[in-house]
């Protein structure tokens, strides 16, 4: 945080995906101990960085500092995981892969809303950036939609005290 802050324009991109939108924040079983499920964990975890950047930005504001928090998604980007997820269903495989060719984009054209997120000067604290276009699976980068738990201040808090207990790290320190 030191470095960062030494910066001109200190920022931080979290990287979040559209399935924060089924996500769910499982307070009682955030590291998915038991009953684990791959999709649940994932869109658990989507939502908990989207959050996450969201309460950050808002802790350096209320301390003053400069740094800029924004998260961004990549939609549905040609990469190879779904080529690396586990054996079996085929059928969905298909389904998926079939998706992913009509809907989706090239890896680097997912890269799009990250980098903006990165380096556009315009950029505001806790601005979410996505694809513009197919329900935000592809095209250029603009501000993103997320759900009403992804804007659940109280949550935001809760989530970060969570975080404080499981990594033992309280603050960013300017």
């Amino acid at each position: 945080m030191p470095l960062l802050l030494r910066s001109p324009a200190p920022r931080v991109v979290s990287l979040s995906s559209s399935m924060h939108e089924p996500g769910k924040i499982s307070f009682d079983a955030l590291q998915s101990a038991k009953d684990y499920s791959a999709v649940a964990a994932y869109g658990q975890s989507k939502l908990a960085t989207l959050m996450f950047a969201v309460q950050l930005d808002a802790r350096m504001k209320a301390q003053g500092l400069p740094l800029i928090s924004a998260a961004a998604h990549r939609g549905i980007a040609r990469t190879e995981l779904m080529n690396n997820r586990p054996a079996g269903q085929p059928v969905l495989q298909a389904i998926l892969h079939l998706i992913e060719w009509i809907m989706g984009q090239s890896a680097a054209d997912g890269t799009l809303p990250v980098l903006r997120a990165a380096t556009d000067p315009a950029v505001k604290g806790g601005t979410y950036f996505g694809p513009a276009k197919w329900a935000e699976s592809k095209g250029p980068p603009v501000p993103a939609s997320s759900t009403a738990s992804a804007q659940d201040k109280d949550a935001h808090a809760r989530l970060w005290q969570a975080s404080v207990q499981l990594t033992g790290v309280d603050r960013p320190e300017g």
